[in-house]
């Protein structure tokens, strides 16, 4: 909670002195979460390589104990990092078997999440058609659960597929709605959306007053309004 309302370095401590309680009671598996944890919050703050240890220590404790649903987790993490790394080509792997994972699972937050990124991973080849298929497939799941984090995450990166299909219209229109949920909500985003949405006030910038308009046209959306926009964009 601490994270997602804007505080890492609070979320870090907690996650510290949790880990170091777990560590003492012998308990595996809080071990792994935690882990898992803090590479997640690293990651939030941008710090890619900082993540990768905690992540890859949540996975080999979480395949010891045979902990499924950790196991998942911290396959799908590792699979936006190496995507993130510039080895998209190792991403396929451990995002596939979490996915698979969840489905038997039938965990369908997570595996929303865990499609996001397949997603991910698809754009950073080329594929833009997968990460599109990808992204809006999070998102009918996200809006089923009334999960708007998701579906604003599901947004913005859907916004670096349209930049690279240079639909910057339709990327600016999802900006403005993922912009107008997070002054209403006060949540706070991953480094990597924030990276997403800055590219698009770059180009919003660039364009003057066609894209104002377009932003504020996806400003003035509410969150189902913003999906079936997402959803007919082909």
């Amino acid at each position: 909670m601490a994270n997602d309302r804007g505080n890492p370095a609070q979320a870090v401590e907690m996650l510290e002195r949790g880990l170091r309680l777990f560590s003492t009671l012998s308990d595996k598996r809080g071990i792994a979460h935690s882990r898992m944890m803090l590479g997640l919050v690293c990651f939030f703050r941008g710090d890619v390589s900082a993540a990768r240890p905690h992540v890859e220590t949540s996975l080999a404790i979480s395949r010891e104990i045979r902990d499924r649903l950790g196991t998942a987790w911290s396959l799908y993490l590792i699979s936006m990092l190496l995507a993130l790394e510039g080895h998209a080509e190792r991403a396929s792997s451990p995002i596939e078997e979490s996915i698979s994972i969840l489905e038997t699972l039938g965990d369908r937050r997570n595996l929303a999440y865990a499609t996001q990124i397949r997603g991910l991973a698809a754009l950073a080849i080329g594929d833009t058609h997968s990460a599109d298929r990808a992204e809006k497939e999070s998102m009918v799941v996200f809006q089923e659960l009334g999960d708007g984090y998701g579906l604003c995450c599901g947004m913005s990166f859907l916004t670096a597929v349209m930049l690279a299909e240079k639909k910057e219209e339709s990327a600016l229109h999802l900006a403005g709605a993922v912009a107008s949920y997070r002054e209403r909500t006060g949540v706070a985003f991953p480094a990597l959306v924030k990276s997403y949405l800055e590219r698009v006030e770059g180009i919003r910038r660039d364009l003057g007053n066609a894209a104002d308009q377009a932003f504020t046209e996806g400003y003035a959306m509410d969150l189902d309004q913003a999906v079936a926009y997402a959803l007919q964009i082909e």
